[in-house]
């Protein structure tokens, strides 16, 4: 029976808080933010196609120039 009565009292807390926060902060609203748009994938692709090919790459010549792209 006392742990019924300590239950009730913690979802009745619990609802006073969660109300309160609500009142006081309001809820929050989410907004969704595409972080990557447009040509960002394009640009992530060619990167890592230049990055295997200086990894392949043994001449420092060629090294270099790839850097520089």
């Amino acid at each position: 029976m006392e742990e019924e009565n300590a239950d009730h009292m913690n979802s009745r807390m619990e609802k006073i808080y969660v109300g309160a926060a609500k009142d006081i902060l309001g809820i929050a609203k989410r907004t969704s933010k595409p972080w990557l748009r447009g040509g960002a994938w394009k640009n992530i692709e060619e990167r890592s196609q230049l990055k295997l090919k200086l990894g392949s790459t043994r001449s420092e010549r060629v090294q270099k120039r790839i850097k520089k792209q």
